[in-house]
């Protein structure tokens, strides 16, 4: 499935040529851009919202804006800005359940940390989805030394599937029980 993230009515209109889109994702920084949601809304009934640097004034108003006028859109925040790469002190991803109690809503993290970092790669994502988050945005690149857009936050392909274990054992290590009980192996030993 493919998202786009048009940031503009024409490179709306460019997306919709190709039909092959099943959300559309709007950028933060057009968050209070209402004709904007209101042009993407009538391509979709998926939006995806980009939280990040936005006050919860913003992301109510567009929130209450998708709820009166088209109630059947599937809405979803992604937390997350892009000051590349973003420094770990500025993620805040205690913002993610926060976002969905408030909201009642799928939220997700857009993970701008610096790739190139051997523990930045993987860590944020990792700590998001232990802490809720429902997906992620992860940008890859072909080589990530040829500092093409996005390169700093962008995985090289090798690195994908590293990544995707990091986030395989964190859901494992993050999974809640209501019994305190002993597993089979803390039973054996």
């Amino acid at each position: 499935k493919y998202i786009a993230e048009p940031y503009d009515l024409s490179s709306l209109e460019l997306c919709k040529e190709f039909d092959i889109f099943d959300a559309y994702k709007l950028p933060t920084s057009d968050l209070s851009n209402i004709n904007l949601i209101e042009n993407i809304l009538k391509y979709t009934k998926n939006i995806f919202l980009g939280t990040g640097g936005s006050t919860l004034k913003e992301i109510s108003k567009s929130i209450n804006f998708i709820k009166v006028n088209y109630p059947d859109v599937k809405y979803r925040l992604i937390h997350g800005f892009q000051a590349y790469p973003t420094d770990i002190k500025d993620m805040d991803l205690w913002k993610i359940s926060f976002l969905k109690e408030l909201f009642g809503c799928e939220v997700g993290f857009a993970d701008h940390a610096d790739a190139s970092s051997p523990t930045l790669r993987h860590l944020p994502t990792c700590i998001a989805v232990s802490t809720g988050a429902d997906f992620i945005e992860k940008h890859i690149t072909i080589n990530r030394n040829e500092k093409k857009p996005d390169y700093y936050s962008s995985l090289n392909p090798q690195e994908v599937e590293p990544f995707f274990l990091a986030i395989e054992h964190a859901k494992k290590l993050s999974i809640k029980k209501n019994i305190y009980d002993l597993s089979e192996n803390e039973l054996f030993y």
